[in-house]
C-alpha cells in the first residue's frame, strides 16, 4: 500500500494516483515502495558510473600533464661525429664494434624526428613527435618522446597545441626480424598504462617514411650496454 501525501488514504498497488483525492504520486516514491531491489541497482549503477567518470578524468588529467624533456643541445662537431660513425657502421669499414653515447642515439632519434615533423606538417598532420631522449643502462633503455597535438581550428576558434609526453622503458632484443625494441613499462604523462605499448606504436609510425633508417637499425647487433652508452657493430 501506498500513502497519499495530501489526504493520508492508502491505496493498493497499481495506481498513480490517490483513488480518494486524485492526487498525483510521485514516480520516485513510487519505484522505492514497490521495487526496492530495482532502486537499490539504480543506485548501485549510479556509484559505479561516478567512479568510472572520476577514474577516467583523473587517467586525462595524468595523461596530459607533460612530464618534462630536457632538449638535447650539440655542437656541430658533435654531430658530424655520429653522422661519421653511422657512415663507417653501414658502409663497412668499421673494424671493430662502434660505441654511442646516449647523446648521441638522442641526436640520431631527433634528426629523423625532425624529418618526420616536416614530412607531417607538409601533408596536413596535427600531430608529431617533437623531440625524444635516450636513456641508456646496462642491459636497458628508456626512450621519451615529446609529441605536439594540434592546433586545430574550427572557423575563427583555435585549440591547442596540446603536449603529450611518452615514455618507454625496455631494451633491445634480436630477433628474426632484425633489432627490435622490447618494451617492459612506460607511461603516457603521468598515467602509468599502456605507456610503453603506445610509446613504441608511436616511434614506429614516425620511423614509418625511413626505410633506409629502419633497415639500418634492424641490422644492428648490439655488443654491449653500460651506462650512459652502447656499443654495436653491423650484422654482416
Amino acid at each position: 500500500m501506498i500513502r497519499c501525501a495530501q489526504c493520508g488514504s492508502d491505496n493498493p498497488p497499481g495506481h498513480f494516483n490517490c483513488v480518494k483525492c486524485r492526487a498525483k504520486f510521485d514516480s520516485g516514491r513510487i519505484n522505492r515502495d514497490f521495487f526496492p531491489e530495482t532502486h537499490e541497482r539504480n543506485l548501485f549503477r549510479g556509484k559505479i558510473r561516478l567512479i568510472l567518470a572520476f577514474f577516467i578524468l583523473i587517467s586525462l588529467a595524468m595523461a596530459f600533464c607533460p612530464q618534462h624533456i630536457e632538449q638535447i643541445k650539440a655542437s656541430d662537431a658533435e654531430n658530424v661525429l655520429v653522422l661519421r660513425k653511422v657512415t663507417m657502421l653501414q658502409q663497412g669499414i668499421a673494424v671493430e664494434p662502434i660505441e654511442f653515447s646516449e647523446k648521441e642515439v638522442s641526436l640520431l632519434f631527433n634528426n629523423i624526428i625532425q624529418e618526420s615533423r616536416r614530412i607531417a606538417a607538409a601533408s596536413g598532420k596535427n600531430a608529431a613527435i617533437y623531440a625524444a631522449r635516450v636513456t641508456i643502462r646496462p642491459g636497458s633503455m628508456t626512450i621519451q618522446a615529446s609529441t605536439q597535438i594540434g592546433p586545430y581550428s574550427f572557423g575563427s576558434l583555435t585549440f591547442g597545441p596540446y603536449w603529450l609526453t611518452y615514455k618507454a622503458s625496455g631494451a633491445p632484443r634480436q630477433t628474426s626480424e632484425g633489432l627490435r625494441f622490447a618494451a617492459s613499462g612506460g607511461s603516457i604523462g603521468y598515467f602509468p598504462f599502456l605507456g610503453g605499448y603506445l610509446t613504441v606504436q608511436r616511434l614506429k609510425m614516425t620511423f614509418r617514411p625511413f626505410k633506409n633508417a629502419r633497415n639500418f637499425l634492424g641490422a644492428l647487433e648490439i655488443v654491449d650496454m653500460k651506462k650512459g652508452s652502447i656499443k654495436v657493430s653491423l650484422k654482416q
